[in-house]
């Protein structure tokens, strides 16, 4: 080890190198180790194996609130099931205090499927429909002593009777309160138990001694029977039981943790490249330093030492950097947990990373630390084992790397680094061009009021506002352009085929707030009104919408056209309105003259005071702003994403840097020998850079190529992934080459200009 020590000393730099990019890459993967942990003891938490998913429509598991009861009664293999609703963020009042909390409602059975831990209370106590549990971070901001407290949640009253440990990680979003199922705010579902469909997720357990397989058509027929009017539709529909285990990597559903695919696929895909990445500089390094201590092991092997002693003897020392940059990745990661949990945060994916460290993770991180040591001391090791201790001492072993691997070794560098950083360009441009698009025919100076209010408050709070003398109009909504939540339907064309119809639910008064356009200046009037494009896929007739689809899942008739506006600003979707007084409204959309920093003021002011006159508490909106907030609030996934591509591409030109600066170094030292000759017997020092550079950037060029191919395959999967999408990207891929043929060309012009001055005698006393 002494020995080691030494040899570490006289190549600082190779070891700096190594020592940062390690450190750093593991920076960033420490936090996908700890998520891997702690899915790993989720999915395999209480009976996982009994715990089945049903998914009685597609993966996104969507079902209606009477499922649960139904499976129990139509398949007597199934002990219990458990039924999860998430509500989203609530406005709740506790005194005089008024909160945003995320709720979820849940079944009686619930806490038998899954394991949360009580400071206070019992879950016993959602037998009462007006009972609620909250967390514990939620109580330290309510009171000191918030149990038996009464809070109110959209015009309800409720009783803290349980206070629980805040959730982690767990298979469910992290909730601040937990709502009992038979809670007033789910009685429209309870009315309709088999036709309201919502983000609830039902989990069956089945009896021990049964699988999945075994109650599988039971539990189809039991669907088909439940849901009769939408299998007689859809009878082609498959019906799925996924067990508790699998349901976290192949869920697409709001209720559930990694609820958004990409952002999680986006972090994976670039973390594992990035730490490839460091760990082909670790690898890379280790060979061309175990040229320099090939030596050393032959003259141990000549003297009586056991190759397998040699070997021990160097995967121990590289344990030992490999610790030491585990350490430092693991001080460095304290600051990318918080990093990650935002942009899962923004991305609506439910996942929060901790940083603390359990028994489990210490045993997850050990094991991670000794494979990686493993693999990255048994490749040096394994070249070394062709060579015999002599072919080491007189340089063939030498030799052979200067021939191949040190070429290996410098287009992986550049590989790698072309890869990710056209990626992150295409996402930098696709950003920019969903950021820039137009928004189509729609008033610019739209505000927007939403929350879980009653339908009489908002329009109180309505007829207050239309007072104001910047107000033009004032309407009630349910949905709004940007926002993301709508109803949806089916369009299909005259060949047959299908596509999604976004509705947005509002008053007529809503309707000219928002400054819809109606094609012949047709007044307008209650009904369904189709945009330009969903009119273009129907016939003229509209013979071909979907045999009466529309009119029967809306309840409405077509009644005319308006111009296309944009429903979010990453899709391209044909909409429609269902223009209607009645239903349950949650927004307020007023229509300013002009834009003015005191309007967003007076507006709020004016709707909070207007509630003084209802017989309802006020609550705080979920959200408040101008209707281009919520298209910039559309676009924040794909902006978290192009932020985490670009830390990720900017950690990656680190290491390009410091990687290509290295093997340059070697590279140059391999072939230092030779340019001494040449020198001594005529050639210049530009005549030895020059030559350098050319051998350097060959290796560079193809790289680039295999880098180009790669890179284009993984940018259309992208790509395609967006509905208005850039039209072109070639450009990308020539911008991408030239930045790193860029660093690649200083990284060598500098080393090969330093070798080439320097006085070819040197060189040749020291081989």
């Amino acid at each position: 080890m002494i020995e080691y020590l030494r040899f570490l000393f006289r190549n600082k730099w190779y070891i700096i190198v190594e020592v940062i990019g390690i450190s750093v890459a593991l920076a960033f993967t420490i936090p996908l180790l700890s998520f891997f942990s702690d899915k790993w003891e989720i999915d395999h938490g209480k009976e996982f194996k009994r715990v089945y998913a049903v998914c009685p429509v597609d993966e996104s598991f969507e079902t209606t609130i009477g499922l649960g009861q139904e499976l129990i009664e139509a398949v007597p293999e199934i002990d219990r099931y458990a039924q999860i609703y998430v509500s989203g963020n609530n406005a709740i009042s506790v005194g005089d205090n008024t909160l945003s909390a995320l709720g979820i409602a849940v079944s009686r059975d619930f806490f038998t499927f899954f394991d949360i831990k009580f400071s206070e209370g019992s879950p016993l106590s959602l037998a009462d429909r007006k009972s609620v549990l909250i967390s514990g971070s939620l109580a330290a901001k309510i009171d000191n002593d918030a149990m038996g407290k009464p809070l109110t949640c959209a015009g309800e009253e409720y009783i803290v009777n349980g206070i629980f440990d805040d959730l982690h990680n767990s298979l469910l979003p992290s909730a601040d309160i937990i709502f009992s199922i038979d809670s007033p705010m789910l009685d429209a579902q309870w009315a309709n138990p088999s036709g309201y469909w919502e983000d609830i997720v039902t989990f069956i357990r089945i009896q021990d001694g049964f699988k999945a397989k075994d109650i599988l058509n039971k539990c189809k027929d039991a669907c088909k029977n439940f849901y009769s009017s939408y299998y007689a539709q859809h009878p082609d529909a498959v019906i799925k039981l996924i067990r508790y285990d699998k349901i976290s990597s192949n869920i697409y559903n709001y209720s559930l943790t990694q609820t958004w695919g990409l952002s999680l696929w986006a972090v994976e895909l670039f973390g594992i490249i990035l730490f490839i990445f460091a760990f082909v500089n670790y690898v890379n390094l280790n060979v061309a330093l175990s040229t320099k201590r090939g030596k050393e092991w032959a003259l141990k092997k000549l003297l009586g030492s056991s190759e397998k002693g040699i070997r021990m003897a160097n995967f121990l020392e590289t344990l030992l950097i490999t610790s030491v940059c585990f350490v430092l990745g693991y001080g460095l990661s304290k600051y990318i947990f918080p990093v990650f949990n935002s942009f899962f945060n923004v991305t609506h994916t439910f996942i929060e990373l901790d940083s603390s460290l359990t028994p489990g993770k210490i045993l997850f991180y050990g094991i991670f630390i000794l494979l990686l040591s493993v693999i990255t001391a048994l490749i040096p090791s394994k070249i070394a084992k062709r060579y015999s201790a002599i072919d080491i001492v007189n340089g063939g072993y030498r030799a052979q790397l200067k021939k191949d691997t040190s070429s290996i070794l410098i287009g992986i560098q550049c590989f790698i680094s072309i890869v990710l950083l056209s990626v992150s360009i295409l996402f930098y441009a696709q950003y920019k061009k969903m950021a820039d698009r137009p928004r189509g025919e729609m008033a610019e100076n739209v505000f927007v009021i939403s929350g879980n209010y009653p339908r009489e408050a908002l329009a109180t709070a309505a007829d207050a506002l239309r007072s104001l003398p910047f107000v033009q109009a004032v309407g009630l909504s349910n949905d709004c352009p940007g926002d993301g939540s709508y109803s949806r339907g089916t369009l299909k064309s005259e060949d047959g085929a299908s596509t999604d119809l976004y509705v947005i639910h509002c008053d007529a008064d809503a309707f000219n707030a928002f400054g819809f356009v109606t094609e012949s200046g047709k007044k307008v009037s209650d009904g369904l009104w189709l945009t330009n494009s969903a009119r273009d896929i129907i016939s003229q007739d509209n013979a071909g919408i979907d045999d009466g689809y529309l009119a029967s899942r809306f309840g409405a008739e077509v009644k005319g056209i308006v111009s296309d506006f944009v429903i979010n600003a990453e899709n391209d979707i044909p909409a429609a309105l269902k223009v209607s007084d009645s239903g349950e409204f949650n927004r307020l959309v007023i229509n300013t003259a002009g834009r003015y920093d005191s309007y967003p003021e007076e507006i709020l002011g004016t709707f909070r005071k207007a509630f003084s006159d209802t017989n309802y508490d006020y609550a705080l909106p979920k959200t408040a702003g101008y209707i281009d907030s919520y298209y910039e609030k559309s676009l924040s996934p794909t902006k978290a994403i192009l932020s985490m591509v670009v830390i990720y591409a900017l950690l990656a030109l680190l290491l390009t840097v410091l990687g290509l600066v290295a093997m340059s170094t070697y590279y140059i030292s391999l072939h230092r020998k030779d340019s001494a000759v040449r020198k001594v017997f005529g050639a210049t020092g530009g005549e030895e850079i020059r030559r350098h550079i050319y051998r350097y950037l060959k290796i560079v060029v193809a790289a680039s190529v295999i880098g180009i191919i790669l890179s284009i395959i993984i940018n259309d999967a992208i790509i395609l992934s967006y509905s208005y999408r850039l039209n072109s990207t070639y450009w990308i891929y020539i911008l991408a080459v030239i930045i790193v043929a860029s660093i690649a060309f200083l990284s060598v012009y500098l080393q090969a200009r330093r070798a080439a001055f320097k006085n070819p005698v040197l060189y040749l006393r020291d081989e």
